[in-house]
C-alpha cells in the first residue's frame, strides 16, 4: 500500500491508527518546509548514511508527502507505519521520484547514497510536530472539539457560522485521529481566522496528544456519554479523557474552555481542570434556547432575542448550535452574526437527512444511520418521535449498537425497553447481532402492558438486507404513507435500505 488516510472515530470503524487506503478526500496539505523548519520542527538533524553526503538544504521550501504515488520532485516523504503498511517500503522509490529528503524511524530503509533522513522514533508523531510548527506560524484562532456524540456535526455548524464573517477552515469529513489532525493543520492557509479541529480519542491520553499539537485558542467538550465505555470502563474515565483537551490550553495564549453545561459528569471533571489551571470556563445550557418550536424541516428556537431556523431536528441539535453560538460568543460574535450561516446547514448523508423512497406516494427515510451509542440513539428518537408527523406509519429499522463492551447487553436491553413504551412508533425492526437483546427487553416490558396500551409491533433481521422481507411479514404490503427511522452503527449498513425499500426492489421481493 502507498497512502495514508484517517482512520476515525466512528462506531467500530473508530481508531487512532491510519488506514492504508487512497487519501481521497483528506485535505491538501499546503504547507511547505525549509530544512531548517524540519530540523527545528522534529528537535534532530537529518542523519545522513554516508559521511560525504553531507546534508543541503532544498532547492525551494518542501511540502511533506505521505503516499508515493502523490509524490512530485522537491517533496519531503514521511514513511507512515499502520496497523496493515508500512511506508519504509516505499523511500527507496520516493527519492527515484525526486523526493529531496525522506522522515523515517526504520534507518536501514535509507538507500546508502541518500541525503536528507531524518530518524525518528515514531513518524506519526513527527506528522504532529510538523502541523504543530506550520500552526504556530499561521495567525488563525484554531477551535478544537471532541465530544462522544455529534462532533462533526459540531465542526460542520461552527464552519457554516463563521465563515461567512472570516475565512474558516475545517477538519475533512471526520478525519480526527492523528493523521487526520496533522493533515488539518497542515492544511492551514496564511489568510485563514478561523480552523476548526475535530477530535476523536478511543483511550486515555489520546486527546492530549492531539490538543499538545493543535495548541488550541477555544477547548470544546460537546458531552460525555458512554460511546467509548468498552475501552475505558465508565463514564468518569470518559469524562476525564474528553477533558484533556481542557489540560493543554494554554493560558498565556487567552486560551478559553467551553463545557456543555448540561452534562453533569463533565462538568465535575471540567471544573477541576480549569481550576487548575486558571483557565476561563464557559458553558451553554439548554435552558439558554427559548420559544423551542418543531418544525416539519427542523427546530426553531430564540437565543438572546435571536430567532434561529436550524434545519436539523431534536434537541440535541440545538445544544450543538447553542454550543456554536457559545465559541461565536468567546470569539466576539453575536447571536445576530451567527445565525445566518447556522441556518445554512442542512443534514449531511447519515445524520438525518431525509430521503425520499422512489416510486411510493409520501415514503421518506429519516437516515441517522451513520453511527449509534445509547445517548445518540434517544437523541434520534426524540427528534424523530418530537417533530410533526409526516406521513400514517412510523417505522424504527434499529441496528445494534458497538463499542459497548461488557455493557452492551445491558444498554440493549434497557433500549428495547424503552421501544416497547413508544406508542407512536407503528412497527420495529431490529438488525445485527445485538437484535435478539433489543426484542427481549421489548418483549420483557411488552408483556408488562395492559391490553389497551398501544406499542409498536416488533420483529428482527440478521441484516439490513432481511429488512423488506420482515416488513412484508409484520403485514406491510405497500410504503405509501411510511416513514422509517434508520439508526445503529455504521457496521449495520442499514443506508443500504434507501434502494431496497424502493417501489420497484419491495414489491419483487427486495430484487428488482
Amino acid at each position: 500500500m502507498h497512502s495514508t488516510t484517517p482512520r476515525t472515530e466512528s462506531g467500530t470503524e473508530s481508531a487512532l491508527a491510519g488506514a492504508a487506503a487512497s487519501a481521497l478526500g483528506a485535505p491538501s496539505l499546503g504547507a511547505r518546509f525549509s530544512h531548517q523548519d524540519i530540523c527545528q520542527a522534529l528537535g534532530v538533524s537529518p542523519q545522513n548514511a554516508s559521511p560525504q553526503n553531507e546534508a543541503t538544504d532544498f532547492p525551494a521550501p518542501a511540502r511533506l508527502c505521505t503516499d508515493s504515488r502523490d509524490l512530485r520532485a522537491g517533496d519531503v516523504f514521511l514513511a507512515i507505519v499502520g496497523a496493515n503498511y508500512d511506508g519504509h517500503s516505499f523511500v527507496r522509490q520516493a527519492y527515484q521520484q525526486g523526493a529531496v529528503g525522506v522522515i523515517v524511524s526504520n534507518p536501514h530503509s535509507v538507500p546508502e547514497n541518500a541525503t536528507n533522513a531524518w530518524c525518528v522514533e515514531e513518524t506519526t508523531v513527527a506528522f504532529l510536530k510538523l502541523a504543530r510548527h506550520h500552526r504556530l506560524r499561521c495567525n488563525a484562532k484554531v477551535i478544537a472539539l471532541t465530544g462522544s456524540s455529534g462532533k462533526t456535526t459540531v465542526k460542520e455548524l461552527l464552519t457554516a457560522a463563521l465563515s461567512p464573517l472570516a475565512k474558516t477552515q475545517c477538519s475533512a469529513k471526520n478525519h480526527n485521529n492523528e493523521i487526520g489532525v496533522a493533515q488539518t493543520l497542515l492544511s492551514l492557509e496564511a489568510d485563514t481566522a478561523f480552523l476548526v479541529v475535530e477530535m476523536g480519542m478511543r483511550g486515555p491520553d489520546q486527546i492530549a496528544l492531539l490538543a499538545r499539537h493543535a495548541v488550541p485558542d477555544i477547548g470544546l467538550v460537546i458531552n460525555v456519554g458512554p460511546a467509548h465505555i468498552e475501552f475505558l470502563g465508565s463514564l468518569e474515565a470518559i469524562a476525564k479523557a474528553k477533558c484533556e483537551l481542557l489540560e493543554h490550553l494554554l493560558p498565556e495564549r487567552q486560551a478559553v474552555g467551553i463545557v456543555n453545561g448540561d452534562d453533569m459528569q463533565l462538568m465535575a471533571r471540567a471544573e477541576v481542570v480549569c481550576r487548575q489551571k486558571a483557565l476561563p470556563l464557559k458553558t451553554f445550557r439548554l435552558q439558554h434556547a427559548t420559544a423551542i418550536t418543531p418544525s416539519e424541516t427542523g427546530t426553531v428556537f430564540t437565543y438572546q432575542g435571536q430567532p434561529i431556523r436550524l434545519a436539523l431536528a431534536g434537541t440535541h441539535q440545538i445544544s450543538n448550535a447553542l454550543a456554536v453560538l457559545a465559541v461565536g460568543d468567546a470569539l466576539g460574535y453575536s447571536a445576530e452574526q451567527l445565525a445566518p450561516g447556522l441556518e445554512t446547514l442542512t443534514p449531511p448523508e447519515g445524520r438525518g437527512n431525509r430521503v425520499r423512497l422512489a416510486g411510493w406516494n409520501n415514503a421518506w427515510l429519516l437516515n441517522d444511520a451513520y453511527n449509534a451509542n445509547p445517548a445518540s440513539v434517544q437523541a434520534s428518537l426524540d427528534a424523530f418521535i418530537g417533530r410533526p408527523k409526516q406521513a400514517e406509519r412510523w417505522v424504527l429499522v434499529m441496528g445494534g449498537m458497538k463499542e459497548l463492551g461488557s455493557h452492551s447487553k445491558d444498554y440493549h436491553l434497557s433500549l428495547g425497553a424503552s421501544l416497547a413504551k413508544m406508542p407512536l412508533l407503528d412497527a420495529l425492526i431490529a438488525v445485527g447481532e445485538e437484535a435478539p437483546w433489543l426484542l427481549e427487553g421489548f418483549e420483557q416490558t411488552r408483556r408488562t402492558l395492559t391490553p389497551d396500551v398501544p406499542h409498536p409491533i416488533a420483529t428482527q433481521a440478521a441484516t439490513a438486507t432481511e429488512v423488506p422481507d420482515q416488513l412484508r411479514t409484520l403485514g406491510f404490503k405497500t410504503l405509501e404513507e411510511t416513514e422509517i427511522l434508520l439508526k445503529g452503527s455504521r457496521t449495520n449498513q442499514l443506508e443500504q435500505l434507501i434502494e431496497l425499500l424502493t417501489k420497484e426492489r419491495f414489491l419483487n421481493g427486495g430484487n428488482g
